[in-house]
């Protein structure tokens, strides 16, 4: 395989503080220079220099408002309020869902109102008012529909229950904590020690620390069975 410096780009992630090093460096592939970019689109998720999801975000809020039209205009040729339901859970929900493992644990919280504001919007359209908070739960209540929050914090939780599974995969989260794991309101997992913010939001300590939540809340993890041996 060989690099083609024309459809290469370079994405250049520096947190140092102060005076930034990394902006006098450059890159040549066969002498010729490769273009630096700010953000990049890596398998659906977008990446930036600055370690944020803010470019994510933007792009999920913009796409799904795009999608809104289309349930207007649905909703003018007389669907009705199921069908719209239908097209809103499966066209516009899913686009601001897409592997929310990734960056739903270290979204702020501008950027969680900002996600769940699409999903207020389509229902104002459904169901023809205006939401307000109350209103909005109230509605989640009847349709039997979760919040977007709440839904990010399912997934995460299936996928760590997945990895707690997955024989091949199971060693990238920590080992059970055997010598506590009797005692009430006790972990399941080692917790994992985290110098950074940034990394206690990241997937895997964000994981971590949900299996760890659920078990000392409920003494057990649904879905997955606890096989350990008495030491």
């Amino acid at each position: 395989m060989k690099l083609n410096a024309a459809k290469t780009t370079v994405m250049i992630v520096d947190t140092s503080r102060g005076n930034y090093k990394s902006s006098s460096w450059s890159f040549k592939i066969d002498n010729q220079p490769i273009t630096t970019c700010q953000s990049v689109k890596l398998l659906g998720i977008q990446l930036n220099n600055t370690l944020t999801w803010d470019d994510q975000v933007a792009k999920m809020t913009t796409k799904g408002s795009l999608r809104l039209r289309f349930l207007k205009n649905l909703r003018s040729f007389g669907l009705s309020q199921q069908e719209l339901l239908l097209y809103y859970k499966s066209s516009v929900r899913s686009t601001i869902e897409y592997s929310s493992v990734v960056w739903g644990p270290g979204l702020t919280a501008e950027q969680v109102r900002d996600i769940e504001t699409i999903q207020i919007r389509a229902f104002q359209i459904i169901y023809g008012k205006r939401l307000s908070t109350s209103s909005y739960k109230d509605i989640l209540l009847e349709t039997k529909t979760k919040s977007l929050e709440d839904r990010r914090v399912d997934a995460l939780l299936n996928f760590g229950i997945k990895l707690l599974k997955n024989k091949k995969f199971r060693t990238i989260l920590p080992e059970f904590a055997h010598n506590n794991i009797r005692l009430r309101k006790s972990n399941l997992l080692v917790p994992i020690k985290c110098n950074r913010v940034r990394y206690q939001k990241s997937t895997i300590p964000a994981v971590v620390n949900l299996i760890n939540e659920e078990f000392r809340t409920k003494g057990k993890l649904n879905g997955f069975q606890l096989e350990l041996t008495e030491e």
